[in-house]
């Protein structure tokens, strides 16, 4: 069931659907395809924004079992809608804005602390497995002129990242990211000490997608949305610090945007200490 066409309290429109994503045949045309995809997209993003106007979360919503699925179905399916846009060039959107827009409606939906714990937990989970799927497609992208299409996924994880309650668990993920790639680095260096080493180039050129993140993260984090994670991520950071020390005579483009991460997550140190 949507948002936009069911009927819930305070002036939501009245109209029944069906809870399931639009039907679609077996033998869908592509062009069917984009169709149902723009429509579940649109219908999904339009009941979620009424929910951000002034006067509807004002009050929970989430007054009932019901309305707790309506708000899960609808983050659930705009988010399966934007990893279809996403990982399939095909299925543009006319543009782009709208899958910005789409990431900000849902960052301000989330963010606003009306969702009862269920809903919450639910539309969390959703949400962190889009972030591995965009962060993984990022990293994969070998595309020639992939670098349009790298920016407004960078700038749809930033929006979301708005979101305080989603914004730790990103920070993390891209730590991680970051970490990973830079140990296949290190062990590429340490295989290979008299040559130059064999890398993924298209990964090292993407990962600076990421470094980009998260710097626009690190610097929208205030000190009262730092989380218990705060700790589990200065550990990262400071792992990714010490390979950075190794990585400098080969890679220091690379150690140079690890050095600047330290530098946001000492300053959030000294603004506590």
């Amino acid at each position: 069931m949507s948002l936009l066409h069911s009927q819930v309290p305070d002036g939501f429109t009245s109209h029944q659907t069906s809870s399931k994503p639009l039907c679609r045949s077996s033998y869908e045309s592509s062009k069917e395809k984009t169709i149902r995809l723009h429509t579940q997209f649109l219908h999904n993003l339009l009941g979620l924004r009424q929910l951000t106007e002034p006067g509807y979360l004002t009050i929970d919503p989430l007054v009932s079992h019901r309305d707790v699925s309506l708000v899960t179905d609808s983050v659930c399916q705009l988010l399966h809608c934007m990893l279809s846009y996403c990982t399939n060039p095909k299925l543009l959107l006319p543009s782009s804005s709208f899958l910005l827009e789409a990431a900000q409606v849902l960052a301000s939906v989330l963010d606003h602390g009306s969702l009862c714990k269920p809903a919450f937990t639910q539309c969390m989970t959703r949400a962190e497995e889009f972030f591995k799927d965009l962060v993984s497609l990022i990293l994969r992208n070998k595309e020639l002129n992939r670098f349009q299409i790298q920016e407004s996924l960078a700038d749809c994880l930033i929006l979301l990242g708005g979101c305080s309650l989603l914004r730790a668990s990103l920070i993390s993920l891209l730590l991680l990211q970051i970490n990973c790639f830079a140990d296949e680095l290190w062990q590429a260096c340490q295989s290979q000490r008299s040559a130059c080493p064999h890398f993924n180039v298209s990964s090292y050129e993407n990962t600076f997608y990421l470094f980009w993140i998260l710097e626009q993260l690190l610097q929208s984090q205030k000190k009262e949305d730092r989380s218990e994670q705060h700790c589990e991520q200065r550990e990262s950071q400071q792992k990714l610090e010490r390979t950075a020390l190794f990585l400098s005579e080969e890679f220091p483009l690379f150690s140079i945007y690890i050095w600047r991460i330290g530098a946001y997550f000492k300053s959030t140190d000294a603004e506590d200490s």
